[in-house]
């Protein structure tokens, strides 16, 4: 562990508890509930934050996705993702049972964080300096770890404006 590290782990964690303040109201009753002008509803926003950091993960620890997790199909079922129904691009669907349960979905999602978190807070300055292939791009580990905080934080901003358009409270 570096200071560098550290840091970045910290930003990535911060990330992950600011996008669960947003997760209040939302239970199997509304987790496929669309809202006219968004694009994605809250389990497919769970799952696809879930599958991103798994994906950044590896690239730390060389570890894989998790197949208690996700199934490599475009539906899931009650106890995982869809890898092609969550992944990049994909289109959520309001079938609730193509996506795992309320509780099921915050877990696969806190256990994505918690290993994207310990794979950086674990992370040589070397090992961040390396570079992988992301997409169509190249970048540090370092700017994978960072990208993760902000790409956590933009679907953060998805729920808050699917809370709104929802009826809910806000909760800031």
């Amino acid at each position: 562990m570096s200071e560098r590290s550290s840091v970045l782990a910290d930003a990535i964690e911060a990330s992950r508890m600011a996008t669960e303040l947003f997760f209040a109201g939302f239970d199997d009753s509304n987790r496929t509930s669309q809202a006219p002008g968004l694009p994605n509803h809250f389990a497919w926003t769970l799952g696809h934050l879930a599958f991103v950091m798994h994906r950044a993960a590896e690239r730390f620890d060389a570890g894989a996705l998790p197949e208690s997790d996700f199934v490599p199909e475009t539906r899931g079922d009650a106890a995982r993702f869809g890898i092609e129904g969550v992944a990049k691009d994909s289109v959520p669907v309001a079938d609730a049972a193509a996506y795992p349960g309320d509780a099921r979905s915050r877990e696969i999602f806190a256990k994505a964080a918690t290993r994207l978190i310990a794979a950086v807070r674990s992370a040589s300055d070397e090992k961040l300096a390396s570079t992988t292939k992301w997409g169509v791009r190249e970048m540090p580990l370092s700017a994978l770890a960072a990208r993760m905080g902000f790409h956590n934080g933009f679907h953060a901003g998805q729920l808050a404006s699917l809370r709104k358009a929802l009826g809910m409270k806000g909760v800031l």
